[in-house]
Order: C-alpha cells, then structure tokens, then sequence
C-alpha cells in the first residue's frame, strides 16, 4: 500500500475515524490491526512469515532483558540475519560463487537462479525487512546493554516493531522513541493537526511534484549516458541525487505526520543533507536514524575510537561497507559504501592533521566584517558543491544497484565524450519544480525555524494559506502524477 495511493488515503482515513472514536484502552489494539491489514494488503503468507519472526524473538528478548543471556542475544542475531540473508542475499552470494568456483560447480549454481533454472521456488523478497530486522536488532542491543529493564508485555512489543507508519522503510526507531509513548494517555485535542498535515502535504509534494519528475530524468540519461555530453550525464546524476532524497525524505514526512496523527512524535530522518559543509555533517542529516545504527550498533560495537586512529578509520570504512549491503544485494550497492567510507576515512585524516577545519557554518558570526562574512560564504558555497560533487559522483555505484556495467558506462560517458551525441532539454517546469525543491530543502535545513519564528505574525493567513496549499498540492498531483510509483527505499 502506497502512501501517494488512493488505497492509503482510503485506509488512514477510516482508520483515524476508529481510532480517536474508540476508546482510549483500545486504540493500541486498533493499531495492531491496522498494521496487520497494512502489511496482509501486500502479502498475507508473508504476514504469516512476519509474526512468527516477532514471535520467535520474544522469548529471546526476555531472556536478554531478565538475564542479560548472552546466549540468547546470539540466538536472536543468527535469527535475525540469517533470516535477512536468506532472503534478501541468497541469489547474491550464488551469483558471486559463479565467478569463484570452477566451472562444473558454476553451471549446478546457475541452476538454482531465477533466470536459469527452476530448481528452487523463487525467493520473494519480503516487505520491509531489512528496516524491521535492524530494529529488532537495535532492542535486543540496547536490552543487553541495560537499557531496557522491564520486559514489554507481547503486544506492546509486537506494535512497537510492527507499527505501519514506519514500517516499511523508516525512521528506523527504537524503544526511547516509541515504547513509551505507546502507555502514555492520548487526547485528539492535543494532536498537532497542523503539522501533521504540513508533513504529509510535504511529503507528497515532494514524492509526487519533485522525485518522479527527476526520476524519469535520470533515468533517461544515466541508463543511457553514451547518448549525451559530459555535462549532461553529470546532471542526470545530479538528477538521481535530487530522486532519491526527495523520494526517500517524502516517503519519511508522509510517516511522521501520519503518526503525528495518531499521537504519535517519530524521529527526524532528513535535516537538508545537501548543504552541508563537510561530509560527515552530510551523513549527519541523511538518513539520520540509519547513519546513528550503524555508528552504535556496527562501529562502536567493532572497537570505535577505543583502539588508534589506523583501526578507528578501518572500522568506519567497514561500517559503510556493510551499510552500503544493508542498502541491496548487489556490488555497485557494495562499492558505494566503499566509497562513501574512504570519503569519510579521508576527510576525518585530513580534519586530523589540521588541514581542514570542522566548524564551518552558514550565516554570520557576531560582529563579523561584511567583507569577511562575503568571503566566507564563498568560500562555504565552494566548499558545498565540492563535497555535493563527491555525494553525486558517489550516486553512480548505488544507482547501477546489481548492473556493474552502468558503471563503467557512466564513468565513461562523464570523461571520454562520445561521438553523435543528442541534447537533452530542460524547460521551464523543470526550473520551477527544482526551485520548490531548494526552498524545501532550505527550511528543513534550517529546522523550519524561517516558519516557525514568524508563526505569530503569520496566525492571521494560516488557514488560507493551509487551504492554498491544499488546492495546489490537489491540482499538482491531478496534472503531473503519473501513476502510483513505489518509493525507492521500499526495495530495500
């Protein structure tokens, strides 16, 4: 079920009806269902498989939260992972022995792909698992570190793994964000509508207006980068950045405020990663409950900062490694989290030896010159498309995905220009959805602050301004959607 679908129009609607009518002991069990019927209306056998994954942590949980069983927290990561591998790495790793293992061993292997052979069922990948597993991971972690001592009754811990509108791809919480909040009293009158409504409405602006407009951009250039020019392959890259960021941060609006909605708060995953001015602040406003897992569940978890500077850069090169699997079974997926990783690897060697600074910000300091201010912010802005240009030649290796070849070609495209090229256009539509994006971009920068201070001065003009927004949101998507396009992390 999509959320730029009727289907989840229709289902949310009626479910927020239920809900606030019931009564208060309810509304939990209410959520369960939902989330049940959220995930059935995808797969009802892969529900099956769901809950008896959930099922079959729950005694391993107790086990870890009563006695800190290290026994058990071994247990529930083999099932877990192994459950992760099976289904999301296995034709993965059997592509992989094929250019390993001798020949006659390659063609029994070749067998048991979906392409070659029909030796095995298919495996489907399931919904949502590679978010569901990193939470359930995330709980036993923190049980065994201490920090869970009262062992949540099974349905609450079924509804705060299973709960819809993070589901299926992020934020990826854990218990501080939402366990307790799943006992506290929750009154209809106390929810911010008005923000809930902003973040959807800002979420399917930019799902719908913003990412498929890029999407179909980038798609027709950086799968066929032999047709175009260097600067146009570059901005087709360009282009698959603007994508996945506008899909993913949309698809991440559209959960926070629907559970805003049901009186829920989840955690901010994306704060404008694009302009940042260094490459770790980058990765501390992308994805940001993902970058925070990887550094407490993957890097600190291999030794951190703890044990030198050669094997605390070796770990987080390991991390993005890992990280950039966790995205897709595939090598380009692999080779951008090793590019990603040396990015980062260098720029803290460099910040180390004191050859570039970490306190760079935006705006100006107090009693600064103007003329210094003017340099500086040159300087920031240069600084900015420097490491844009690093995030955007990154992209190539996670958009060729299982496709290495999309590499090479794109690559190629970029720095051998190709004879009997074709242009490729842009007009005015493309201008004016690209400036919608950057001024997005620049209030969830700034944490919507620009709106938020001038919030009292703006009281008068709210609700016309929330009923222009709507009416143009409406005629937005009734012009330029194109149909109901899965977000890309839901295949993840």
């Amino acid at each position: 079920m999509l959320y730029n679908s009727i289907e989840y129009f229709v289902f949310f609607s009626v479910l927020l009806i239920i809900y606030w009518s019931a009564v208060p002991r309810f509304r939990n069990i209410i959520l369960i269902i939902s989330s049940l019927v959220f995930y059935a209306y995808w797969s009802f056998p892969f529900l099956l498989h769901y809950c008896v994954i959930l099922t079959l942590n729950y005694p391993l949980l107790q086990m870890i939260i009563k006695r800190k069983s290290r026994a058990a927290l071994i247990g529930a990561l083999v099932l877990d992972i192994g459950n992760l591998a099976f289904f999301k790495y296995f034709y993965f790793m059997v592509r992989s022995l094929e250019f390993v293992l001798p020949g006659n061993l390659t063609g029994t292997l070749s067998q048991i792909t979906p392409e070659n052979g029909d030796v095995i069922p298919v495996i489907i990948l399931p919904l949502a698992i590679s978010f569901y597993t990193f939470q359930i991971i995330a709980f036993h972690m923190d049980a065994y570190r201490g920090e869970v001592t009262e062992v949540p009754g099974f349905w609450k811990y079924f509804l705060f793994i299973s709960y819809f509108p993070q589901h299926i791809a992020g934020p990826i919480i854990r218990h501080e964000d939402l366990l307790k909040q799943l006992d506290e009293p929750r009154n209809p009158a106390a929810v911010d509508v008005e923000r809930g409504l902003a973040l959807i409405g800002m979420g399917l602006v930019k799902k719908i207006l913003i990412a498929d407009l890029f999407a179909q951009l980038a798609l027709s250039i950086t799968h066929s980068p032999e047709k175009y020019d260097p600067p146009i392959v570059f901005l087709g890259c360009v282009f698959f950045a603007i994508q996945v960021y506008s899909d993913f941060s949309g698809y991440s609006d559209i959960a926070r405020g629907s559970s805003l909605l049901l009186g829920f708060e989840l955690p901010v995953n994306f704060r404008g990663p694009f302009f940042q001015l260094s490459y770790q602040e980058h990765w501390q406003r992308w994805h940001i409950t993902l970058s925070f897992w990887l550094r407490d569940y993957l890097y600190i978890a291999l030794g951190g900062n703890r044990k030198g500077k050669f094997k605390s850069h070796l770990f987080l090169l390991i991390t993005f490694v890992l990280g950039g699997l966790w995205h897709g079974a595939g090598w380009g997926f692999v080779l951008w989290g090793v590019a990603v990783g040396m990015f980062l690897v260098i720029e803290r060697i460099l910040r180390e030896k004191g050859w570039i600074s970490s306190d760079e910000k935006w705006g100006r300091r107090e009693a600064e010159a103007t003329s210094t201010f003017s340099f500086r912010t040159f300087k920031n802005f240069l600084r900015m498309s420097m490491i844009l240009t690093l995030i955007v030649l990154g992209g190539i290796f996670f958009n060729a995905g299982t496709d290495l070849s999309l590499i090479v070609r794109n690559f190629k495209a970029l720095f051998s220009p190709a004879p009997n090229t074709i242009p490729f256009g842009v007009n005015s539509y493309h201008g004016f959805v690209f400036l919608i994006f950057l001024f997005l971009h620049w209030l969830e920068y700034n944490d919507f602050r620009p709106i938020f201070d001038r919030r009292e001065k703006w009281r008068a003009l709210e609700k016309p301004a929330l009923v222009g927004f709507a009416l143009l949101l409406l005629f937005t998507i009734s012009w330029k959607a194109t149909g109901n396009t899965p977000f890309v992390y839901f295949q993840f």
